[in-house]
This record gives structure tokens, C-alpha cells and sequence, in this order.
């Protein structure tokens, strides 16, 4: 069997107005004390130049998809002129977004504070592609951070697992994309075999998703561009499965068990692909810091499946977790300085976090529900997981702050494996 290094994948394993003057803007420390916590919800008001586009209610949507805002619009309306336009607002908003979508490709918005009548930021937006709402998760993104002080993660894709019956009472896997939320979900790996582990790279020009396909010799590792065009990455004896990228995409640490029994983690970069582990266990689910310094992963070299983390400047080896419950799935997050797991507590699958910083390490979840495979959004405020509970499998994600929890596929459905892209400047268009 061979491995083989796809260009198409780069490396495999890439914001004082005067009295009538509405046009300049004042540089200023603005932020909207919310945090992603219960509390009353702030109102604000989408003041629409002209009708309301699908773009328009795409980009309401996504401002309420925390539950920190309500969002009233109101269409036909026009640019302000002077600042009473701005004050007559204040009774009802404290913030108002003029949105104005024009024929020459570009939406303009505005944020303004309505009681002084201060423009805190506006921009000109030149739509990118031909998705309207991949132009209102653009323009969400760049809303977000002004009005929360959070990083925005609108631009985003999902993908997962979905079991589908075949022939003769056989059940394969397809894969599924869909935008950050949960909709606009399609099936983007279709074969009748079992595909599973999504991944995506960390190329935002070049969108890849690699999986791993079970043949009647191996499980090989696939990659595919958003049309779909698919190529064998690695398809050595055994297991090849869950890449793990650097912020850069230029490294890579991804499983292979070469035939023998035991998985072990590989590490490649431009010096070529070197072993990272050699026990007798299986070592899976590699997870990396930004720079890939840091190697998190589950192993059950001991006995029983515990965290590790592989220090490649020093060479060393640690075990992270307390080694008394099983724990898999690790899964890092550069903005928290956190890796989130599953953990075995009292019978449950749990998702826990670890703060690099502290070495503490916190439970995040209580239900009833086994908990499998996390994933950061890449604002490190949500984490994708499946929710398992008999047969079922369901995709679900949880606020790491406020602790709030929701579904996006389907009660009757057996999804597994999510996982969550990086932020796209252009927003994928799958075809």
C-alpha cells in the first residue's frame, strides 16, 4: 500500500458628528456589555434601505442565533441625513444597523449608537460568490465582534456522519455538510460503503474535507474539494484515518496502524512523515496547537484510553487526564487555551474541558446523553458533539458559557462524527 501527498490539498497531510452631518465616523471604544449568559435580550433595530432580500433576513438570523438579540426590521427605510433620524430611534433601540444593498454588487451597513447619534462603524461590502446568505454570514462576522466583542463564526461549515439503510438490510455512512447552525445541510459523500471522521483542512482558499472509507482491504484516508472530487490521501495496510492541521496548514499529524494491530500517530511536514508514537496500544484522535508544538491525543497504551499530549520540542510525552475513567476525543481550542474531551462519569460520556494555562480541568455537561467526538467553533464558543442515547445519534452543540445546549439534525436520525471548518472569507459553495 502507498501514501500519497495531493497538491490539491497543499500538504496532506494552508470602525464628534456635528449637528447635520452624518458622514464621518468618530473612532470610539464601543462595545455592548452582553455576554452569552441568560439575561434579558437587547433589542435591536435592522433599519433596511429598500426591501428586505434573502440576504437581509439570513443576516437577522444569525445576529439572534445566540439568544443575546432580538432583531427588529424594518424595511424602506433611508439613509439618515442628520442625527434627530438617529435619537428619534433611541426609546426603542440603543443600537440601530442601517443595511442598504445596491445594484453594483456592495452592501453598505452602519452601526450607529442612538442616543448620542454616534456612528460607531460602517462598511462597504463587496459580495463574494454567488450565495446570498454566505454574503450574510460575511457580513455577520464582521457585525459581531462590534457588538459582543467576540470573534464571529457565521462563516463556518459543518460536516457529519448520517447512516442511510442500503441493500439487503446493509447500513452505510454518508457524509453531510451544512452552515453552522444545522441548515442548508446536503449530502456531500454519497458511496455505498461506511465513511466516517470527517475532517476539515485549514486552507480557507481551498476548501478540503478528508474522511476515511472502509474498503474490503483497509480503512483509507480520502480527500475531497467542495465539488466533489475525491482522491485516496493515504491508503496504507490497516487504519488511515483523522488528520489533525496546524493553523497553517502545513503540518499534519494523522493515525495509521500499517497493518500490525496497534494505530499509531504520524507526523508530516516538509521534511517528509515521521512516527510520533510506538507503544503497544492505539493512539487516536489527534488534536494540535497553532503552531503544532503541542500534539493532544487518546491512547490506551496503559490499559484504559486516556489524554495524552506530545511535546514536540522536548520529545515528552504527558498524560493529561487522571487515568482512573476513560476519556477520548480530544479536541483543542487556541482562542480558550482549552482542550475539550469526553469522559466516562458515572456511566455517561461527558464532555469536560482542560485549561492549558491551569491545569484545571471542569465538567460541562450533566445529562443523561453519551457524549462523543467534539469540535470548537473557531471562536471557541460553542463546541460541536454527538448526542447519543440508544440507537440514536444526534448532532448537537453546546455554549461553553451559558452552557446551553441544542440539537441540529434530526431526532430520527444516527449522525456522528461532526466537525467544524475554519472561517471563510468566501464561503464554500459545494457543487
Amino acid at each position: 500500500m502507498k501514501i500519497i501527498y495531493s497538491t490539491m490539498a497543499g500538504v496532506i497531510l494552508s470602525s464628534v458628528l456635528s449637528a447635520h452631518d452624518l458622514t464621518t465616523e468618530t473612532p470610539l471604544q464601543f462595545e455592548v456589555n452582553v455576554a452569552p449568559q441568560r439575561h434579558e435580550k437587547s433589542r435591536l433595530g435592522l433599519m433596511v434601505v429598500g426591501a428586505v432580500s434573502p440576504a437581509i433576513a439570513q443576516i437577522k438570523k444569525d445576529l439572534e442565533f445566540s439568544n443575546q438579540f432580538v432583531i427588529d426590521i424594518k424595511e424602506h427605510c433611508h439613509e439618515p441625513q442628520t442625527t434627530t433620524d438617529i435619537t428619534a430611534l433611541a426609546s426603542t433601540y440603543p443600537l440601530v444597523i442601517f443595511v442598504h444593498e445596491h445594484n453594483d454588487n456592495t452592501i453598505d451597513w452602519h452601526i450607529y449608537e442612538t442616543t448620542s447619534a454616534l456612528r460607531v462603524a460602517g462598511k462597504k461590502y463587496h459580495k463574494r460568490g454567488t450565495l446570498e446568505r454566505g454574503w450574510a454570514h460575511n457580513i455577520a462576522d464582521m457585525l459581531w465582534p462590534l457588538l459582543t466583542g467576540q470573534d464571529g463564526f457565521f462563516s463556518t461549515k459543518i460536516a457529519y456522519c448520517r447512516e442511510v439503510p442500503g441493500k439487503r438490510g446493509k447500513k452505510y455512512k454518508h457524509i453531510d455538510i451544512a452552515d453552522y447552525d444545522g441548515n442548508y445541510a446536503e449530502p456531500f459523500v454519497r458511496t455505498p460503503t461506511i465513511n466516517v471522521a470527517p475532517r476539515f483542512n485549514h486552507d480557507k482558499e481551498n476548501p478540503l474535507l478528508f474522511f476515511s472509507e472502509s474498503t474490503n482491504e483497509n480503512i483509507r484516508l480520502k480527500v475531497a474539494n467542495m465539488n466533489r472530487r475525491c482522491k485516496t490521501a493515504s491508503d496504507f495496510d490497516g487504519v488511515n484515518m483523522l488528520p489533525a492541521f496546524s493553523e497553517d496548514g502545513s503540518k499534519v499529524v494523522y493515525c495509521a496502524s500499517h497493518g500490525d494491530g496497534h494505530c499509531q500517530l504520524y507526523y508530516y511536514d516538509k521534511d517528509g512523515l515521521v512516527s510520533l508514537t510506538n507503544n503497544e496500544g492505539n493512539n487516536i484522535s489527534p488534536t494540535l496547537s497553532d503552531d503544532a508544538t503541542k500534539i493532544y491525543f487518546c491512547s490506551d497504551q496503559n490499559g484504559k484510553p486516556q489524554i495524552y499530549c506530545h511535546n514536540r520540542v522536548t520529545g515528552l510525552q504527558t498524560l493529561i487526564t487522571n487515568g482512573q475513567e476513560a476519556c477520548f476525543s480530544p479536541a483543542y481550542c487556541s482562542k480558550k487555551n482549552m482542550l475539550a474531551y469526553v469522559k466516562m462519569i458515572k456511566g455517561i460520556m461527558q464532555i469536560c474541558t482542560y485549561n492549558e494555562l491551569t491545569a484545571d480541568h471542569m465538567q460541562l455537561t450533566f445529562d443523561k446523553e453519551n457524549k462523543d467526538e467534539c469540535s470548537w467553533s473557531p471562536c471557541g464558543n460553542y463546541i460541536l458533539f454527538c448526542a447519543e442515547k440508544r440507537s440514536k445519534g444526534r448532532i448537537a452543540m453546546i455554549n461553553v458559557t451559558s452552557k446551553e445546549q441544542r440539537y441540529i439534525t434530526a431526532a430520527n436520525t444516527v449522525c456522528s462524527f461532526p466537525t467544524w471548518s475554519p472561517l471563510y472569507a468566501h464561503y464554500p459553495v459545494i457543487s
